[in-house]
């Protein structure tokens, strides 16, 4: 008999799981290397100056963030043509927007455990255009793990800030993912289910 909680710390259960077909994934490589071109002819200053741990000089860093942006759209039943942003530009502020909500997703690999907001970011966070944050973990190339959720007016009274010594840089705002809400919540609503 299968455990009714699939959750543990490790373990994202199968139904939160997206493995992108062959070419969705080589559609965001092309966005990664277009992104990293645009920004390299002086577009979007903004955006190069929040970008952390050299992301803006990263073509394969965008692309992979561009893979965790359409799991997160196709969990959420969404389309990834209509409600991913494909442009040769920065998003407008969020990266899927699904049922009136704008989500900010961000990726991190299989066995990292914080949802970050990044130091270089902390003074637009009031302004960023989005509802909620998304954890998703990337367990190799094209496979990715919704982990949780977190409201962008829960995330910003629930944040830690990380201090000198945290694994993470000085100044991180961050929550645990054990601290986020839990991904089967946004899926069942949208089935119109009732949540035991």
């Amino acid at each position: 008999m299968m455990p009714i909680d699939l959750f543990t710390p490790r373990e994202i259960p199968p139904e939160l799981m997206v493995r992108l077909k062959e070419e969705l994934v080589a559609r965001c490589e092309d966005r990664g290397y277009r992104m990293i071109r645009y920004l390299k002819a002086g577009g979007s200053p903004m955006t190069t100056a929040m970008a952390t741990h050299g992301a803006e000089n990263d073509p394969d860093l965008q692309a992979r963030s561009k893979m965790a942006e359409c799991a997160t759209c196709i969990l959420l039943g969404g389309d990834v043509d209509r409600d991913i942003h494909w442009d040769d530009w920065a998003d407008p502020g969020f990266d899927c927007k699904r049922d009136g909500f704008r989500y900010d997703c961000k990726m991190i690999p299989w066995h990292y455990r914080y949802l970050c907001w990044a130091v270089a970011k902390n003074p637009w966070f009031e302004r960023a255009n989005f509802h909620r944050l998304v954890l998703v973990k990337e367990k190799t190339r094209g496979l990715y793990g919704v982990r949780g959720w977190v409201d962008k007016d829960v995330f910003a009274v629930k944040k830690h800030i990380a201090g000198p010594g945290h694994k993470l840089d000085t100044g991180t705002w961050h929550m645990h993912q054990e601290e986020l809400e839990d991904p089967l919540i946004l899926i069942n609503w949208r089935k119109h289910l009732v949540l035991p």
